[in-house]
């Protein structure tokens, strides 16, 4: 939820703020650049040193929720750009040919996900319904669009997982998973958010508090991988399955990238950025 964690959720939940959220699944491949918001816009990142490669967006709305098809020839995301309301859009890796595929008058649709064929992508529509937010799946040409979960509360940060046969998700402060037909609703753990799957898909990195913890796909003990007093959230895994990047609070107003080692170890600054950095999200090469 754009590096607010789970206190932004809980915000959400009695109606204060409806905020956009990051999705996330890492598909198995070498590590690529960077993709991140910053600003209002999303730039590639170098991995290594946190160098800005591009900048792909320009424009005057906000630019979010930022993920890598499985080629990691293409980017979706939501921009409000355009209308008060945010629409799903993808563009080239390269930032162009940026399209608006779901268009829907009179909602707010955010938080896309791509499964793992690239045909389809999962994302969150908000229907103005202080009921609350929920999942849909469409096309990846943006037809066919349909419900998969209807139930009171905020759904958000949908991530498909590697085999496409689950889809993780936030609902309210639970991590969830679904079937994408909208089937089998499981609750994994409490007091979470923005889930990431692992390339293998054997573990789902996620938000515990204001911590990053990964849990398995059915459930069980959690391994809580950060620590300390700041905020960590918008966990992302590497498609080599070795590294996690993150976003970890600093000063206010000011929130920059890091990588870890998967298993939490070797925690290293990645930005340097002067305000504040959203939803990274990795891209997968072949």
């Amino acid at each position: 939820m754009r590096g607010a964690g789970v206190a932004a959720a809980l915000l959400a939940l009695v109606g204060v703020v409806a905020l956009v959220g990051s999705a996330d699944g890492a598909y198995r491949g070498r590590n690529g650049v960077i993709v991140v918001e910053r600003g209002g816009d999303l730039y590639t990142l170098r991995p290594t040193d946190g160098k800005v490669l591009r900048r792909l967006t320009k424009n005057e709305g906000l630019n979010t929720s930022a993920t890598w098809s499985p080629s990691g020839r293409q980017i979706v995301f939501a921009s409000d750009r355009n209308t008060r309301e945010n629409d799903v859009y993808v563009m080239n890796a390269n930032g162009t040919g940026q399209t608006d595929i779901a268009s829907l008058d009179g909602d707010d649709s955010h938080s896309p996900s791509w499964s793992p064929n690239g045909r389809q992508i999962v994302f969150v529509r908000d229907l103005n319904d202080p009921a609350g937010e929920d999942l849909y799946v469409m096309n990846a040409d943006g037809s066919d669009v349909h419900r998969i979960v209807t139930a009171p509360g905020f759904d958000n940060s949908p991530a498909w997982s590697p085999r496409g046969s689950l889809i993780a998700y936030a609902h309210n402060t639970l991590l969830r998973t679904v079937r994408p037909d909208g089937t089998g609703i499981r609750t994994l753990a409490k007091d979470a958010g923005e889930p990431a799957w692992s390339p293998s898909g054997r573990r789902i990195v996620y938000e515990c508090g204001n911590h990053i913890c990964t849990i398995g796909p059915t459930g069980g003990k959690r391994r809580q991988l950060t620590h300390g007093a700041r905020l960590d959230s918008a966990p992302a895994w590497s498609p080599d399955g070795r590294l996690i990047v993150f976003v970890r609070d600093g000063r206010p107003e000011q929130a920059d990238l890091y990588v870890m080692h998967s298993n939490g170890t070797h925690v290293r600054r990645l930005t340097h950025n002067r305000g504040e950095d959203f939803a990274p999200d990795w891209q997968p090469l072949p």
